[in-house]
């Protein structure tokens, strides 16, 4: 619920891909008591992390030090993709701040692609710079310019302080940034509503005719079928025994119907 920020969250057995972004946020971030907005001071990382670091920090190396402590204050942001070396990393440009960063990222780069947007976290190690979490799906680049105007909104937060946004302030302001890849995500995942111009849903319909005989149909019908003259329609029709006809059914380029009298025509062309 914290997660999605809102009181029905769909579940995350619907959403397993999701696991790669909300378990990090589980170990490193959730606190039960913490309130929505952070403090500017350092982070100090979540509950379950705090609970580790009593008990374990005596018996870890430096870099698992470093690794905890880059996952607890490392802003999650945006980051577009500004170049790719397949099978080996990227250049990513973080849309919030303007740092870059070159990430070594060996199967993953593979399907990067110069213009989308990742919503991820970055370690900076002392010979690597890599994902520390990422969305498991990137975001096209027609959805910026919903991060341009939270990276507007952000800017006018720090105003009054006159200087550029930094990665502290994005660690501080983490529950919007989240709220603006969860709209984006969502937003992803849903179908698209077709309505008219007067904003009404579209809905569909079955249209049943009745008819007198195949025949009248086809000679209502016929002048719909365009550049096709009758007699070419009649090439792959279906005769009665006392010659009436029965029905057309032609290739696979029109497909056009006349059933007996009585049934349901399917024209098309």
């Amino acid at each position: 619920m914290d997660f999605n920020q809102e009181d029905d969250p769909v579940p995350l057995d619907k959403m397993p891909h999701e696991i790669s972004l909300f378990s990090p946020y589980l170990l490193f971030e959730w606190h039960p008591e913490w309130p929505a907005r952070r403090s500017a001071k350092r982070p100090q990382g979540g509950i379950v992390v705090q609970t580790y670091l009593k008990k374990a920090a005596s018996r870890l190396s430096a870099l698992e030090h470093l690794i905890l402590e880059l996952a607890i204050e490392r802003p999650v942001s945006f980051y577009e993709i500004i170049r790719v070396h397949p099978g080996r990393g990227a250049v990513l440009r973080d849309i919030l701040i303007g740092e870059e960063t070159e990430i070594e990222e060996h199967s993953g780069s593979e399907m990067m692609r110069p213009g989308d947007v990742i919503y991820a976290q970055i370690w900076i190690l002392p010979e690597v710079a890599t994902f520390g979490r990422s969305a498991p799906i990137p975001i096209p680049p027609d959805r910026k310019v919903e991060i341009i105007k939270l990276r507007a909104q952000l800017q006018c937060k720090i105003k009054k302080q006159n200087r550029e946004l930094t990665a502290a302030d994005l660690t501080q302001y983490t529950n919007e940034i989240r709220a603006v890849y969860i709209e984006i995500r969502d937003a992803m995942n849903t179908s698209p509503k077709l309505q008219n111009t007067d904003g009404d849903p579209f809905l569909s319909h079955k249209l049943h005719f009745n008819i007198q005989s195949a025949q009248s149909a086809l000679d209502a019908l016929a002048p719909l079928a365009v550049g096709v003259a009758k007699e070419e329609l009649l090439d792959e029709a279906e005769w009665a025994p006392d010659g009436s006809l029965r029905k057309i059914e032609p290739g696979s380029k029109r497909e056009t119907r006349c059933t007996r009298a009585g049934r349901t025509p399917s024209w098309a062309t």
